[in-house]
């Protein structure tokens, strides 16, 4: 994974770094270079897309693409949904992130994988 955009700043004050191939996007907030959450997509461009997000105050949440919402002015931009009853097996993105994310910076991979751990013992 590279990055691809580099410290855009929102309303809020929210760093926001971009990371991606073919088949992970990963989005990390900071501010005041501590790392304030994550997302981070699976199979992306794929029928089967959907998301882990990490936050500091919300924890762990899930999310998959809504096929049929697009985001309007956006047609490349689809919605994604929270899954509520199904729980994705988390194994197959820590082992796609575990390779595809060796260049990125070893705090932000770390506390990915620290996250993704802890979400595939569940």
């Amino acid at each position: 994974m590279t990055l691809t955009s580099a410290a855009v700043i929102d309303r809020d004050g929210l760093e926001r770094d971009t990371y991606r191939d073919r088949k992970l996007e990963l989005f990390v907030w900071s501010i005041g270079g501590c790392i304030a959450g994550f997302e981070l997509h699976y199979a992306i461009h794929s029928g089967d897309e959907w998301s882990m997000r990490w936050t500091s105050n919300e924890g762990t949440t899930y999310h998959r693409v809504d096929r049929n919402s697009i985001i309007k002015g956006h047609k490349e931009l689809r919605v994604m949904r929270p899954m509520i009853n199904e729980l994705p097996d988390v194994r197959h993105m820590q082992a796609e992130f575990a390779v595809r994310g060796r260049l990125i910076d070893d705090r932000i991979r770390n506390i990915v994988l620290k996250r993704l751990s802890q979400a595939s013992e569940k």
